[in-house]
């Protein structure tokens, strides 16, 4: 499927047709990534686990933002500081380059999963407002400025859970 492209600066700004739109953009992994789309859910609307669209972003070493009132996020194997924020669900696998970043987790009501390489030690921080926090006990803390600060924080979701891969 072929997409209606505008490039403005240094903004890249791809329209997507339905909520079923798939669009795949690959970017050299060493650029900053802002995804800012329009919102799908706002506090006091409907919502239905599940139905958001998915945001995957996989191998940026870059800076990541995403403010997304309405998608599931997946991140796999980010290497920079990442903050996402969400109605929705977020995944996410550490890379082993995640050292001495920022990773701010945040949604309002999804849960949040995380995975972190076996031998990364990080600076944890979890919050769930009304779920579960699940912290696998392999998970190595440490209070180092050189260890990852890793932030997760859940309003209405279920769980929140921290896991060694």
């Amino acid at each position: 499927m072929n997409f209606n492209y505008k490039i403005d600066g240094n903004r890249l700004k791809v329209p997507l047709e339905s909520e079923s739109s798939r669009a795949v953009i690959r970017i050299p992994s060493h650029l900053n990534v802002t995804i800012h789309p329009l919102p799908i859910a706002y506090e006091g609307g409907k919502y239905e686990r599940g139905n958001y669209p998915n945001l995957k972003i996989s191998k940026v070493n870059g800076e990541i933002e995403v403010n997304a009132d309405g998608l599931n996020v997946d991140l796999e194997r980010v290497g920079g500081p990442v903050s996402v924020v969400t109605y929705g669900d977020i995944s996410s696998i550490l890379s082993q380059s995640s050292s001495n970043k920022l990773i701010s987790l945040d949604t309002y009501m999804g849960n949040i999963t995380v995975g972190i390489p076996n031998k990364q030690a990080v600076n944890l921080d979890c919050t769930a407002i009304k779920g579960l926090i699940e912290v696998d006990p392999k998970i190595k803390r440490s209070e180092s400025k050189k260890a990852p600060k890793v932030i997760l924080h859940s309003e209405h979701g279920e769980f929140i859970k921290v896991k060694v891969i």
